[in-house]
C-alpha cells in the first residue's frame, strides 16, 4: 500500500493544530476571563454594595475571553485561506540551469548557488549570477509569487545580449531569490520568512563576492516588489548584519506592478468578480430565463449599478475587516515610505493594461516616496500595452534604463 505523501501529513497537522489552538485559546481565554471577572465583581461588590456585580462580572469575563479565543481561532483560518490563495510555490524539475554560462563582452557570466541555514527552515539555496571580472554593482531579484528564481534567467539573457552589443557594462553581479518554501528550499512563507531569508542571502552574496564598495539594488515583481520593499525599509536596522549596511548611499528600490496591501487586493479582488459576474450572469440569463433579449438589456444597466455599488461601499468595509485578521499584510504604503525616507532612490514601473494590480496601486505608492523623498522627479512609468505577467518583457528598455544597466 502506496504511503500518504508527505506534505498531506503536514496539511493535517496544520488544520489539526490549528483546531486544538483555536480551543485552547477559547477555553483559557473564558477561565480566565471569568476568574478576573469574579475578581473584580468582589471588589465592585465589596466596595459599591453592587450585588449583582458578582454574577456579572465573571459572565462578561467569560464571554470577553472566549470572544478572544474565537478572534485567535478566526485569524488563524484565515492565515491559512490566505496562504492558500497567496502562495504558490513551486519546485526546480529540470535543474539544467545550473549549467549554463554567457560570454558577454569578454567576461563570462556562471551562476552559482548559495547555501545558507534559516533557522526554523533549515538550508536554503539562492543563486548569483555574477561575472568573471570585478563587480561593483549587486541587483537583487524577489520573483511574484508564482515564480522561482530561475525565471529571471531570461530577463538577465535579455540584458547579456544588450551588454554584448556594446550598450553596457559587465561589473555587475544579479542575485535571484528563492521564498521559502519555493524552489529547492522548505519552510513556509510570511513577510517574517522572507525578510528573514532575505537579509541572509545578501550577506551570503557580498560574503562571496569578496569585494569592498559593492552596492546593493533591489528590484521586485508583485509579491516580490512587497519583499523588496520591507527589505529596504529594514536596511538600518539592528537586525541586519554588518556587511549589509554599506557605507554608500542607498542603492535603487525598482518596484514592478506594486499592491497597496493585501487587504486593499482582496477588495481589488472582489471588484474583478464582480466585473466577471457581469457578463457570465447576462449570458446565462439569456439561455435560461423566459425573457426576451430585449428585456434583459434592460437588465443590464441595474445589474452594473448594483456591481459598483458593491465595490465602491463594500472596498471599504472589507478592506477594514480584513486588516486585523489577515496575518500576512505585506503592508507597501508604510514599507516604501520608509524606505524613501531612508534614502533609497525608489522608481514604480506598472502595466497600463494591469487587470490584477491596478496601476492606481503603483501611482499611489509613487507618490508617497516623492513625498517621502521630497523630490518631484518622475518616478512612476506606466508601460503602454502591458499586463501583470508581461510588464518585464514589454517594458525592457524602461527596466534596464532604470536600473543603469546600459548606455544611452
Amino acid at each position: 500500500m502506496q504511503q500518504p505523501p508527505q506534505d498531506m501529513w503536514t496539511a493535517v497537522w496544520r488544520v489539526a493544530r490549528g483546531v486544538l489552538s483555536a480551543l485552547g485559546f477559547t477555553a483559557l481565554g473564558t477561565g480566565v476571563g471569568a476568574g478576573l471577572g469574579g475578581v473584580l465583581g468582589r471588589l465592585l461588590g465589596a466596595v459599591f454594595t453592587f450585588g449583582t456585580s458578582l454574577v456579572a462580572a465573571p459572565l462578561l469575563g467569560a464571554l470577553l475571553g472566549g470572544a478572544f479565543g474565537c478572534f485567535h481561532c478566526i485569524r488563524y483560518y484565515a492565515g491559512c485561506l490566505e496562504s492558500l490563495l497567496l502562495y504558490h510555490p513551486r519546485r526546480y524539475v529540470d535543474k539544467s540551469f545550473l549549467d549554463i554560462t554567457w560570454d558577454v563582452a569578454d567576461v563570462r557570466y556562471t551562476l552559482e548557488p548559495l547555501d545558507y541555514d534559516l533557522p526554523g527552515s533549515g538550508t536554503q539555496t539562492v543563486y548569483l549570477l555574477k561575472p568573471s571580472g570585478p563587480v561593483r554593482r549587486l541587483w537583487v531579484f524577489f520573483g511574484g509569487n508564482a515564480m522561482l528564481a530561475a525565471d529571471w534567467l531570461a530577463f538577465c539573457d535579455h540584458i547579456f545580449t544588450a551588454v554584448d552589443a556594446g550598450k553596457g557594462e559587465t561589473e555587475v553581479a544579479f542575485l535571484l531569490v528563492d521564498y521559502p518554501g519555493y524552489g529547492r528550499n522548505k519552510g513556509e512563507t510570511s513577510p517574517e520568512s522572507v525578510l528573514r531569508t532575505s537579509v541572509l542571502a545578501v550577506g551570503a552574496a557580498l560574503r562571496h563576492l569578496s569585494a569592498e564598495d559593492v552596492s546593493v539594488h533591489l528590484l521586485g515583481h508583485s509579491l516580490g516588489a512587497a519583499a523588496a520593499s520591507q527589505l529596504a525599509s529594514s536596511w538600518d536596522a539592528s537586525l541586519l548584519p554588518a556587511e549589509l549596511r554599506p557605507t554608500q548611499e542607498p542603492g535603487t528600490l525598482l518596484l514592478s506592478a506594486p499592491f497597496l496591501d493585501i487587504p486593499e487586493m482582496a477588495a481589488q479582488l472582489l471588484r474583478l468578480v464582480l466585473q466577471r459576474l457581469l457578463p457570465a450572469g447576462y449570458s446565462l440569463l439569456l439561455e435560461v430565463a423566459p425573457l426576451q433579449e430585449a428585456q434583459l438589456e434592460k437588465l443590464q444597466p441595474a445589474w452594473q449599478r448594483f456591481s459598483d455599488a458593491v465595490a465602491r461601499y463594500g472596498r471599504p468595509a472589507l478592506v477594514a475587516l480584513l486588516r486585523p485578521i489577515v496575518p500576512h499584510r505585506w503592508n507597501n504604503v508604510r514599507a516604501v515610505k520608509k524606505a524613501a525616507e531612508a534614502g533609497w532612490k525608489v522608481h514604480v514601473l506598472h502595466g497600463a493594461q494591469d487587470e490584477l494590480i491596478p496601476p492606481e496601486m503603483g501611482r499611489q505608492l509613487a507618490s508617497l516616496a516623492c513625498e517621502a523623498m521630497g523630490s518631484s522627479s518622475r518616478v512612476f512609468e506606466e508601460i503602454p500595452r502591458a499586463g501583470h505577467n508581461d510588464v518585464v518583457s514589454k517594458g525592457f528598455e524602461s527596466y534596464v534604463k532604470v536600473m543603469g544597466l546600459l548606455r544611452s
